[in-house]
C-alpha cells in the first residue's frame, strides 16, 4: 500500500506549479516511482496521430517515434483497443506488429543499452480516450502482478493529472496550457498530409499512410518527411512509395 500511495503522491506533485513540460515530468516520475527503466506518454487524437509526447530518453523516444513512423506497435494496439498492450522481449518476433518487431532492436541497440520489455497502457477519461503511458525495462520479463497495479494506479493518476492540467489557463496562474502548445507540433504532420491528399488525390486515411510508407523506405521518420512535404522539398507522385 505504501508503494501505491508513493506512486500517487509523486505523480501528482509532478504537474504542481509547473509552466511547461508537464509530460516531460509525469515520464521522469514514473521512472523515480515505478519498477521500470523507461517511460512514454502519447497524447492522441485518434490512432496513429499524437498530437503531444514525451519520453524519458532518447532510446524510449526511438521506439515512439517507430511506432509513429509505422503506424503500428504495443502503444498504437493499446490505444486502438482500449486495453494494456504487453511486449515480454522486443528482440523476439511478433506476429502482431512484423515491421515494428524486426526493427525495434536495431533502435534500442544502436543506443547503447537496449530496451526488451514495453507494457502499454491506454489513458483515458472514462470512455473518452486521451493517449497512452508506455513503460519499458531493459530487461525481457513479462507484466508482473506487482508493477500491473502499480501501473494502472499511475495510468489513472497521469489521466486526472492531464485533464486537470490541460485546462489551466497560460497567463496568470500557475501552470500552462500545455496541450495548446503540443497541438503545434502536430501541425506540420497535418499540414503534410494534406498535401499529399492533394497530390495524391486520396483521403486522409490514404495520405497517411502513404507518408508512413515513403518514411519507412527511404529511413527516415514521420516528421522527417512531414518537414520535407511542408517546406516543398518533398513531393509525393502517385505511383511513389
Amino acid at each position: 500500500m505504501a508503494d501505491l500511495a508513493r506512486v500517487a503522491i509523486e505523480l501528482t506533485s509532478a504537474a504542481q506549479g509547473v509552466r511547461a513540460g508537464v509530460l516531460d515530468r509525469l515520464c521522469e516520475a514514473c521512472v523515480r516511482t515505478l519498477p521500470v527503466d523507461g517511460a512514454a506518454i502519447s497524447m492522441m487524437t485518434g490512432p496513429g496521430r499524437p498530437v503531444a509526447r514525451s519520453a524519458s530518453s532518447r532510446q524510449v523516444a526511438g521506439l515512439e517515434e517507430l511506432q509513429f513512423t509505422l503506424g503500428e506497435g504495443p502503444g498504437m494496439a493499446a490505444f486502438t483497443l482500449g486495453e494494456p498492450v504487453t511486449v515480454a522481449d522486443l528482440y523476439r518476433p511478433d506476429s502482431r506488429w512484423p515491421v515494428f518487431a524486426a526493427q525495434a532492436a536495431t533502435v534500442t541497440s544502436a543506443a547503447g543499452c537496449p530496451l526488451r520489455a514495453v507494457y502499454a497502457f491506454p489513458l483515458a477519461l472514462g470512455r473518452v480516450p486521451l493517449g497512452v503511458l508506455d513503460l519499458y525495462r531493459s530487461e525481457p520479463s513479462d507484466l508482473d502482478p506487482e508493477l500491473d497495479e502499480q501501473a494502472r494506479l499511475a495510468v489513472d493518476t497521469v489521466a486526472l493529472v492531464l485533464a486537470g492540467t490541460a485546462g489551466r489557463p497560460t497567463g496568470g496562474g500557475p501552470g500552462a496550457d500545455w496541450l495548446h502548445d503540443s497541438l503545434l507540433d502536430q501541425v506540420e504532420v497535418d499540414q503534410a498530409v494534406g498535401m499529399a491528399m492533394v497530390q495524391l488525390g486520396v483521403a486522409s486515411d490514404e495520405a497517411l499512410a502513404r507518408l508512413r510508407g515513403y518514411a519507412f523506405a527511404h529511413g527516415l521518420t514521420m516528421s522527417e518527411v512531414a518537414s520535407a512535404i511542408v517546406g516543398r522539398t518533398l513531393r509525393l507522385s502517385r505511383g511513389e512509395q
